[in-house]
C-alpha cells in the first residue's frame, strides 16, 4: 500500500468525503484504466475475504495471533521510470513483482525498425506497482512505478 499526496481529485469523490470526515476508508486501484479485468477482481476479492478472516471480521469469532503486517509506502518512496525515447514499450515482467536494482523489466523499440532504443531496469530494489500497458509511448511518458523497500512504515491490524 502507499500513501498518496493530497489531491483535488480525492476532494471531489466519495473517498475524499470519507477522508474529510475521518471515516476509515480504503481505495483499491489495480489494472488498466477504464477496463474490467475479472482475474484482478477475483484476486482482490479473495485477498479481502482472507484479510477479513484473518482479522476476525469473518469466521468463527476466533482471532488469529499471526496477523501479517502490511507495509505502507510514503509518496516519497515512489520511483517513477520515464521514457527517454518514443516508440513501442514491451514489458517482460508482471506488476506486483519485487525487482532487484538493475533487474530488466522492459524495453522501448523503434516503431519503424523494431530495434531496441532503450532497456528499462529497476533503479532501486522495490515492488513494481504500475507498468505501462498501452505499447505506444511518447518521450517523457511514465512507463513504470517502483515502490522502494527502504524504511517503510507499517499498518498494524
Amino acid at each position: 500500500a502507499r500513501r498518496l499526496p493530497e489531491s483535488t481529485t480525492f476532494q471531489l469523490s466519495l473517498f475524499g468525503l470519507w477522508r474529510e470526515n475521518d471515516i476509515p476508508s480504503l481505495m483499491i486501484s489495480a489494472g488498466k484504466p477504464q477496463t474490467l479485468d475479472r482475474a484482478i477482481c477475483d484476486s482482490i476479492f479473495t485477498g479481502l475475504v482472507d484479510l477479513m478472516t484473518r482479522i476476525g471480521v469473518l469466521g468463527t469469532g476466533k482471532t488469529k495471533t499471526d496477523v501479517p503486517r502490511l507495509p505502507i509506502f510514503q509518496a516519497s518512496q515512489q520511483h517513477p521510470i520515464i521514457a527517454s525515447h518514443a516508440g513501442l514499450f514491451v514489458s517482460e515482467i508482471a506488476v506486483g513483482s519485487f525487482l532487484k536494482k538493475g533487474q530488466k523489466f522492459g524495453e522501448m523499440r523503434s516503431i519503424a525498425t523494431g530495434e531496441t532504443l532503450e532497456e528499462y531496469s529497476a533503479s532501486v530494489d522495490g515492488y513494481l506497482v504500475t507498468l505501462r500497458h498501452y505499447p505506444m509511448t511518447f518521450e517523457k511518458e511514465w512507463v513504470a512505478t517502483l515502490l522502494s523497500d527502504k524504511k517503510p512504515g507499517f499498518w498494524p491490524f
